[in-house]
């Protein structure tokens, strides 16, 4: 089965959970500054390559794509553990 691309609302959503300016989702992704913001902007057509390498960096940074389209923490992101 095919997975659905992440929308730009996703991404926007992502970055403001993260609390991330475009530059740092640029430099969390390898892509330029440039290319997020024409991304977001809906002035390309984004590759599906770019929205892998954005999807991967708000993944590996603790957000959730889910149906909505939506995002989300990851629940483990705020445990607290005591040793």
């Amino acid at each position: 089965m095919m997975q659905k691309m992440i929308a730009v609302e996703q991404i926007k959503a992502g970055r403001a959970l993260l609390d991330w300016n475009q530059g740092d989702l640029a430099r969390h992704s390898s892509l330029s500054k440039a290319a997020i913001n024409k991304l977001e902007r809906r002035i390309v057509t984004p590759r599906v390559e770019s929205l892998r390498k954005i999807q991967h960096a708000m993944e590996v940074s603790g957000v959730e794509f889910i149906a909505g389209p939506g995002v989300r923490l990851r629940s483990d992101m705020f445990q607290v553990r005591i040793k």
